[in-house]
Formats: structure tokens, C-alpha cells, sequence
């Protein structure tokens, strides 16, 4: 078996390098021997996983919604994950900002962001991370008023 012309693979596992990132790639392989070389095996096609998104950082923080902002996964051809403490939200996300609502106050939060490859649905094993505290509630009125009197019980 030859790789792309090099010297021939004795091994029956080859491990290819070199390639690009959420793309697919289709292998055939076939045997020589003294004989010569046998037909091509039937072509099977492989994806490889997109590169994981980086930078992720939390802003706008309020008592019940965050902004997350990550940067671009070159050559994604998919969307990208929103994860909340380990567990993937129903967010798919085709841009490289979010805002998170529906949050509790003054509860810590963590955050990751996947790429995820539309061709073959594999997600980027890697992933941008972010830790975030929740605003502790916060009212927005002002409470001026005082009570008329005041009676102390003894």
C-alpha cells in the first residue's frame, strides 16, 4: 500500500497527517506483492473534526443575561455550540456572539463554545472556555419613602 506515492505501509493502521480541518477526505487502499498491485478498495470517505473556536469572553454581565463573544473557527462550515455548565443548550449559533438569557442571580456559571461541521455534524473536541458570575439582583427603583410613624412594642 502506497500514501500518496511514498514508500509502501506494512502496517494495517496509517494514520494520515497534514490535513485540513472540517474537510472530508475519501481513501482507497489496495495490496502489492511480488505480483504486482491488486484493485483499489471501494472509497471511503472521512471527515476531520473543525478546529475549536478561541478567545471567549464574557461581557454586558447583568443579574439574569451575559454576552459571550469568541473568536472564528477558520474555514467552519457549520455553527457553534453553546454549553452551560457541561451540558449543551439548544443554542446552534452562526455568528461569534450570544447573549445568554434567562440566567439566576448571583450564581456562577461556566461557558463553552464548540464548532460544529455542517458536512458531517462532528464537533471540534477542543473547546473555548469561560467561567461567569451572574450579577447579584439589583433593583433598578430607588426606595425613598419612609414610614409614618413607627410604634415600638415592649
Amino acid at each position: 500500500v502506497l500514501a500518496s506515492g511514498a514508500a509502501p505501509i506494512t502496517a494495517l493502521l496509517y494514520q494520515l497527517s497534514g490535513l485540513t480541518t472540517d474537510t472530508a477526505y475519501s481513501v482507497t487502499v489496495s495490496a502489492v506483492n511480488a505480483d504486482g498491485e491488486s484493485a483499489q478498495s471501494a472509497p471511503v470517505t472521512g471527515y476531520t473534526r473543525p478546529q475549536a473556536p478561541t478567545g471567549l469572553t464574557v461581557t454586558e454581565v447583568t443579574y439574569n443575561s451575559l454576552r459571550l463573544t469568541w473568536t472564528a473557527t477558520p474555514g467552519l462550515t457549520g455553527t457553534y455550540e453553546i454549553w452551560r455548565d457541561g451540558v449543551r443548550t439548544d443554542q446552534n449559533v452562526s455568528g461569534t456572539t450570544f447573549v445568554v438569557t434567562g440566567l439566576t442571580a448571583a450564581t456562577a456559571y461556566s461557558f463553552t463554545i464548540k464548532a460544529k461541521s455542517t458536512a458531517s455534524t462532528l464537533v471540534s473536541n477542543v473547546s473555548a472556555a469561560a467561567p461567569a458570575d451572574v450579577s447579584p439582583y439589583r433593583p433598578s427603583a430607588s426606595w425613598s419613602s419612609r414610614p409614618a410613624s413607627v410604634s415600638v412594642l415592649t
